[in-house]
């Protein structure tokens, strides 16, 4: 995501599904009510974000999309602390997106998480 125009370009996302598998296949995983992180070193010299928010966890379309208009403002804003990481966000049954300082703050507790353990040495 290039910080001067705020954009999610393709290069800044999980789009195969190989990248969704190498994920979930080697990951560090992170979790809580609101969210579970999956993240893993990608070899690349920025982080990659993707989404696995199924359906039958969070059947509106509206929470679904709130949820990750949440999680890519994150993102765009705090993608230095990531460096070269591909993270899966996947939301749980039952998260809580009318208190979006709460998903903000569990958010931050992940990257702090996160983050360190997948730095490159």
């Amino acid at each position: 995501m290039t910080c001067a125009t705020g954009r999610f370009p393709p290069a800044s996302r999980l789009r195969t599904p190989a990248d969704f598998k190498a994920v979930f296949a080697f990951s560090q995983r992170s979790s809580d009510s609101q969210f579970v992180i999956l993240a893993r070193v990608n070899g690349l010299q920025r982080p990659r974000l993707g989404f696995a928010i199924a359906r039958n966890r969070i059947r509106s379309a509206v929470v679904r999309n709130r949820l990750k208009r949440i999680v890519r403002e994150y993102f765009r804003t705090h993608q230095d602390q990531f460096g070269g990481v591909d993270l899966v966000v996947m939301a749980q049954a039952r998260v809580d997106v009318n208190d979006s300082e709460k998903l903000w703050a569990s958010l931050q507790k992940h990257s702090q998480k996160v983050a360190p353990s997948c730095a490159p040495c």
